[in-house]
């Protein structure tokens, strides 16, 4: 069985996702269209769902050419919001 391990940081679990850039519908990643990302954060052992967890999108600004990138941006936006460094994204009354 696979078993995918996520960030932690301060008790809440990051959960990462990365898809495909919106800003030219129609073409395909690998013609340099690049990758967006948004982080779910939720209470470390708890099950995700949509009473306890919030999903933060980084700003479309900041689109990501590799995959890996995008990963590691996206688990350093998560761990910004859970320390309260970034304006109008909190999870303090998670």
């Amino acid at each position: 069985m696979f078993t995918t391990v996520l960030p932690v940081h301060k008790g809440f679990e990051i959960q990462t996702y990365i898809y495909v850039s919106r800003d030219q519908p129609g073409k395909p990643a690998w013609k340099g269209q690049g990758y967006d990302v948004s982080v779910r954060i939720f209470r470390a052992g708890s099950e995700p769902d949509m009473l306890n967890s919030r999903i933060f999108p980084l700003p479309r600004s900041l689109s990501y050419d590799a995959l890996g990138e995008a990963r590691r941006a996206g688990e350093k936006h998560g761990r910004a919001v859970i320390d309260g460094s970034i304006l109008g994204q909190s999870v303090s009354d998670m």
